[in-house]
């Protein structure tokens, strides 16, 4: 139950995350565990040896991981970059509507303080010179 509260938490915080989560857990995990069993079941003992030789490192990498998820801050981490994540997404959809806001806004204060554009001001001593 825990668990499913922290992927929904995860789902929560990044709108991508269950996208991630599923690619993850049912494609690229399965796949590495099917590619290891095809290694150890092929006739040549090289393959056997690559094998062996990347469920040692396969281990090491998930003892890793789960040392910095304990003693490092790993879970502070993970939702500090998810929520980066989710506001660089959420200000890149909403970019085009600001940017259209912050012109007419300019536009409105140009007008109301008198300022002229500087592309018509540089058109204008062009045109006296």
């Amino acid at each position: 139950l825990t668990g499913a509260r922290k992927l929904g938490k995860g789902a929560s915080i990044y709108r991508l995350f269950p996208v991630f989560y599923i690619l993850v857990m049912f494609f690229l995990v399965p796949g590495i565990f099917i590619g290891i069993s095809f290694l150890f079941e092929a006739d040549e003992k090289a393959f056997e040896a690559l094998g062996s030789v990347i469920v040692i490192f396969l281990f090491i990498a998930i003892g890793l991981v789960a040392y910095w998820y304990k003693y490092k801050d790993g879970p502070e981490k993970i939702v500090a970059f998810m929520t980066a994540r989710q506001f660089r997404y959420e200000t890149n959809q909403s970019l085009p509507e600001d940017m259209a806001f912050l012109k007419a806004e300019v536009t409105r204060l140009k007008e109301h303080t008198g300022l002229a554009d500087p592309e018509t001001e540089e058109a204008e001593e062009g045109a006296d010179a």
